[in-house]
């Protein structure tokens, strides 16, 4: 699956948060009836992690943190408040590459506040309309990830193109598509890694654990 320029990629990430902002008031009053399975998450070693903060005009902060080699690409603030936030983080190298739309509740005109269930819908419906056709699986099998402090679902696919094939250097085997919830925080995330439970992804499963809104 190609990663494109990051210009391109912000680009779409607005798109792509406008569809999911969509979607959730589309889903807010279906009923979840999907089932997902736990992720056994390993700890990042003490000491390996650098601390990153996204503030949200109006709607407390973002915080995270990622090993010391991972480069992180501050998004332009947009003071109207009224647009999602996007962000990149991604590891030496451009691997793996965790591309973050962040939302609030009372977002839009539609005062969104999903509830978990709700943004599990929406992933799933997204994730069959972005991922399915290009990809080997050919189902949505959505995992679950908790702590005190977030929730998330995501699901993992493999470009069927690039399945048993060297991967080129702007393009990654697998990319998995998720959602989160932390506080008054929540939102979906875009993960391109060449491994499914090796460091690559991992590494960013630990990130995305980390995640925590404050006021």
């Amino acid at each position: 699956m190609k990663r494109p320029p990051w210009i391109v990629v912000l680009q779409a990430c607005i798109a792509v948060g406008v569809l999911w902002a969509t979607g959730i008031a589309q889903a807010q009053s279906a009923p979840g009836t999907a089932t997902s399975r736990p992720l056994r998450v390993v700890e990042l070693p003490a000491g390996a992690a650098r601390p990153g903060a996204l503030p949200i005009i109006g709607h407390g902060t973002l915080l995270w943190s990622t090993p010391a080699s991972w480069e992180y690409t501050p998004p332009q603030i947009d003071i109207s408040g009224k647009s999602p936030m996007n962000l990149r983080l991604r590891g030496a190298g451009g691997r793996p590459t965790l591309l973050l739309t962040v939302f609030w509740d009372g977002f839009g005109t539609n005062k969104l506040k999903p509830t978990l269930d709700t943004l599990e819908a929406t992933l799933r419906t997204s994730a069959s309309n972005q991922f399915i056709p290009e990809s080997l699986e050919k189902t949505v099998a959505v995992r679950r990830l908790e702590t005190e402090s977030m929730q998330a679902r995501f699901a993992t696919f493999t470009d069927a193109a690039l399945a048993t094939k060297p991967v080129p250097a702007e393009e990654s085997r697998h990319a998995t598509l998720g959602t989160f919830r932390t506080g008054q925080l929540w939102g979906n995330f875009m993960l391109m890694t060449n491994d499914t439970d090796g460091p690559e992804f991992r590494s960013a499963v630990d990130v995305i654990k980390s995640l925590r809104a404050t006021p």
